[in-house]
């Protein structure tokens, strides 16, 4: 990350958790989460056909 990016070393763990799996996680929980309260079968039947797509691809 910090090659590519030119990131400083000491950074590297704020933007992780800013970005990657601290306050994006939390808001696609809560979004998600209230969507699948409201449309439950369409929230089931979307997260089925979009898995593949994003887990199939390498960088995963």
């Amino acid at each position: 990350m910090t090659d590519r990016t030119g990131l400083a070393a000491e950074l590297v763990s704020l933007v992780l958790v800013g970005f990657g799996f601290g306050l994006g996680a939390l808001a696609g929980s809560i979004a998600g989460g209230r969507l699948g309260d409201r449309r439950p079968h369409t929230v089931t039947i979307a997260a089925a056909a979009g898995a593949p797509s994003c887990c199939g691809r390498s960088s995963c």
